[in-house]
């Protein structure tokens, strides 16, 4: 099969495009960033771009589709891999996933935020709906866990919004404040002791 028409090969190229279209967007935001220049650094030439999508419109939505659906499956196989386990292992899986998709693929957690709350916000709804989902995942994982009696009760939708909320900060401010010397796996712990204090039944110790 010609490397012209293996789908793998094609992939690659779709992934590689929607990494540096991301970056490009977060860098300097949808009015800014420019079709020729994303495909220069792309090492693509504008047609090829375009193959993949129609429009920077389109090459913007299909980045935050990425980005979800990466995500989901991140933390699919992250809670089905600790399926069982104890609370504080469950979250250190999820916030390891997360850590570990943030590090191969900064430039999604960047555009993210700008689209949430910097200078892609025209993209707030569709990019709200995305982290919607995985929100609701967590959620549902914690309301199983209550039920079990295996965690304290609390509000499962807020606690999801925390946990996501802070897996966001951890990946992009340590950098940005010059405290980024801590390894990942430190920063998950400090996270993942100090949540389960608060989430802790009395009968369970909180380690």
């Amino acid at each position: 099969m010609s490397r012209r028409n293996d789908p793998d090969e094609r992939e690659r190229k779709r992934l590689h495009i929607l990494e540096v279209a991301a970056g490009e967007f977060a860098r300097l935001g949808f009015d800014g960033a420019n079709i020729n220049t994303i495909s220069e650094r792309a090492g693509f030439g504008k047609g090829t771009v375009y193959l993949y999508a129609a429009s920077k419109e389109q090459l913007f939505l299909d980045v935050l589709r990425e980005i979800g659906q990466q995500t989901r499956a991140a933390l699919d196989e992250s809670l089905a891999a600790s399926d069982g386990a104890p609370v504080p292992q469950r979250l250190r899986a999820v916030a390891g996933a997360f850590a570990a998709l943030a590090a191969q693929h900064p430039d999604f957690v960047r555009l993210q935020a700008s689209a949430l709350f910097g200078v892609n916000r025209r993209f707030q709804v569709e990019m709200a709906q995305v982290l919607r989902e995985a929100v609701l995942m967590l959620a549902r994982s914690f309301a199983e866990e209550q039920r079990r009696g295996a965690m304290r009760r609390v509000d499962a939708d807020a606690l999801a919004v925390l946990l996501v909320g802070s897996l966001q900060t951890f990946a992009l401010l340590p950098d940005v404040l010059g405290m980024g010397g801590g390894s990942p796996r430190a920063h998950i712990d400090a996270l993942v002791e100090t949540l389960w204090a608060g989430l802790a039944p009395g009968d369970v110790p909180a380690t």
